[in-house]
């Protein structure tokens, strides 16, 4: 008589991770433009800096 695998768990492993993999698709959604931004932030000449009285 064959084994059986567990069906049921297999399932939620499946779920679970369809639903990790919509969430990284998430945050590299927004990630994204964040990216594309940083070359051009850092062609902008930086703030002037004012220092601190101690």
């Amino acid at each position: 008589m064959p084994l059986q695998t567990p069906r049921p768990c297999l399932r939620t492993t499946i779920v679970k991770l369809r639903k990790t993999i919509a969430n990284k698709t998430e945050e590299l959604d927004q990630l994204t433009p964040e990216n594309q931004q940083l070359p051009e932030r850092l062609d902008q000449p930086a703030a002037d800096v004012i220092p601190l009285r101690t």
